[in-house]
């Protein structure tokens, strides 16, 4: 029987009505008072018209039992390998599948535990499917040229520490040095160059997919700024294996948080080197002499594998308070979970984010002392928050005595440019209070 199962012609009539609409509702809520951020707001998150109308078809196919997409992990596979352009045959001599335990994980999460709209549905099978894609055109690369695996990789700096401790501006800071070459957002999301785009096309097309993502989650840039040419996270590059804690963030995915920190990640520190060797080896231009500028707050649960892989990586620590670090974080995670689910509770997210941090940087404690202790304690220096903040310069300079690297007159004019057009809070200052928005006291953080 060729008929079309009836709840498969209510879905596509459903997608077609609303996209006949989406356009009309969009315009109909640009012309509405522009999105002020508050902790009301944050309780509610921001719906545009649209957006609601399609959450509500989502809810309906899923009383029909039809959630819409399939997030089971073998159509997201296929899906990802067939945008990579791998086919049946050359899926065989793939090297080994490392990304499907946490894969599994995830999945098994999304359906259990993240409560996603049909918007939050479609946003976990972008990112995945994004994810592997990636994975499998770089496997792909290595490949057809076996050469780039020989390439050395230059013992980078990495900057690491608990989110919200000035990781981002300082890795942005430190990219003014023409010496570090860091990772762009652009190109992390899109490493693989296939179509023969130049640099500005890429560029514009990953700007236009940050606007519809500023669309969901207006003042984002308060709490966190994001552009399409800054440099960007190394757990974008941990994504291709399925071991990223982006995902737990993004997508409310606090079993799986738990899941990662228990694993041994030396196999996707592996992929790690294989992704940066794919840079140097597809870009002509790559001077060898630059050293890789990385960060990552997901460093913390992954010291010794880190330096098993790079046992020369420089390291630049940072810290601040565990209270001022909490406020930040669970008011960043609550605006990004708030795109995907409707049912936002930042109460819950502030419990689940303390015991994350708590028993993440209690590894990372211990990992450290374990580390001096085998004669890596050189390969750390410290930094404090309110110092990046008061004398960045100051940091950045300690941070060049300490590795034994010089600042030339140069590179610091093109830092003091950085500074001057990045001030903080240059978006706006997200006010929430943490007592009265998350039900935490000070005593819990502490």
């Amino acid at each position: 029987d060729s008929r079309v199962p009836v709840v498969d012609m209510l879905l596509v009539w459903a997608l077609f009505l609303v996209g006949l609409g989406i356009m009309v509702l969009i315009e109909i809520d640009a012309t509405k008072p522009k999105y002020v951020y508050s902790k009301e707001s944050m309780l509610n998150p921001h719906r545009p018209f649209a957006i609601k109308a399609i959450n509500l078809i989502g809810r309906v196919l899923d009383k029909l039992g039809y959630a819409y997409p399939n997030l089971r992990a073998t159509p997201l596979i296929n899906k990802a390998m067939k945008e990579a352009g791998i086919t049946p045959d050359k899926a065989k001599v793939m090297p080994l599948a490392t990304y499907l335990p946490g894969l599994k994980v995830i999945t098994n999460c999304l359906e259990h535990e993240s409560e996603l709209t049909m918007i939050g549905r479609l946003v976990a099978q972008g990112m995945i499917v994004q994810s592997l894609r990636n994975r499998f055109g770089i496997d792909a690369y290595h490949q057809k040229h076996p050469s780039a695996a020989k390439l050395k990789v230059k013992p980078p700096l990495v900057i690491m520490g608990m989110a919200r401790t000035g990781t981002t501006f300082l890795h942005g800071l430190l990219a003014k040095d023409p010496s570090f070459r860091a990772p762009k957002l652009f190109e992390l999301v899109n490493p693989l160059n296939n179509e023969g785009k130049s640099r500005e096309e890429r560029i514009g097309e990953h700007r236009k997919e940050l606007d519809r993502f500023f669309q969901l989650a207006p003042n984002f840039k308060a709490f966190h700024h994001v552009d399409s040419k800054d440099p960007e996270e190394c757990c974008v590059i941990l994504q291709q294996d399925m071991v990223s804690q982006a995902f737990s963030a993004c997508l409310n995915c606090p079993s799986y948080d738990w899941w990662l920190m228990e694993q041994d990640l030396t196999v996707a520190m592996s992929h790690h080197r294989k992704v940066l060797q794919y840079y140097q080896h597809a870009e002509a231009d790559f001077h060898f002499d630059r050293q890789w500028l990385l960060k990552t707050p997901q460093y913390l649960i992954m010291l010794p594998e880190l330096l098993q892989e790079y046992p020369n990586a420089k390291i630049v620590w940072t810290h601040r308070r565990p209270k001022d670090v909490m406020l930040s974080l669970i008011s960043i995670i609550t605006k990004l979970t708030g795109i995907v689910s409707d049912n936002n509770d930042p109460k819950k997210f502030a419990k689940q984010q303390i015991l994350t941090m708590s028993r993440s940087l209690s590894k990372a404690l211990i990992d450290r002392k374990i580390l001096d202790e085998k004669g890596f304690k050189k390969n750390f220096v410290d930094v404090q928050f309110q110092d990046i903040c008061k004398d960045p310069l100051g940091v950045v300079r300690t941070i060049y005595d300490h590795f034994g690297k010089k600042l030339d007159d140069n590179t610091l004019e093109r830092m003091k440019v950085y500074l001057a057009s990045n001030k903080r809070h240059k978006h706006g200052k997200p006010q929430v209070h943490l007592l009265h928005t998350f039900g935490v006291t000070d005593k819990e953080i502490d």
